[in-house]
């Protein structure tokens, strides 16, 4: 066993708070794409980027011996931040000099890097959408809330 440095050594953690909808649509593309919630949330913030004319890239692909499979995340309780109740994070660990210069160019953008992810993971999905007709079909912008639908009788009946 090798007593290097950890793996997270002269890295930053980035986070991002979704809701729980978006939540759900990310968690369904991690899986149908065989991905980490690290990698996705690299993926979303490398769109962004791009669409900006940066010219950072966050690595996303990493090699591993297993998958580990989570609990469940849960929504953040009343917390002394407004924007974050109701929400679920997902985040990973990148290189800290590259989250610098992302930070930086988001920046002179005027753009956070939970709206650039929000961002990047919408345009994630609704290139899924597009694919396969039924990720985030009709889901609100990312910071918008959406009523649910009363279920079809019809439909319901087809169920028993």
């Amino acid at each position: 066993m090798s007593m290097g440095l950890p793996d997270r050594h002269n890295k930053k953690q980035v986070l991002v708070y979704l809701d729980p909808e978006l939540y759900a649509a990310s968690e369904e593309y991690v899986l149908e794409n065989h991905l980490t919630k690290q990698e996705f949330v690299g993926l979303a913030l490398n769109r962004r980027l791009s669409e900006i004319g940066s010219s950072v890239v966050l690595q996303t692909r990493h090699e591993r011996l297993l998958r580990r499979s989570s609990s469940k995340a849960a929504r953040q309780p009343v917390t002394k931040t407004p924007s974050r109740r109701g929400r679920i994070v997902m985040g990973g660990w990148f290189h800290a000099s590259m989250v610098d210069q992302a930070i930086g160019d988001l920046s002179e953008h005027d753009t956070s890097l939970q709206s650039a992810i929000e961002t990047g993971i919408a345009s994630l999905l609704g290139e899924a959408a597009g694919h396969t007709g039924h990720l985030l079909q009709g889901a609100p912008s990312p910071g918008t809330t959406q009523e649910i639908p009363e279920p079809d009788d019809e439909l319901l009946g087809l169920l028993d």
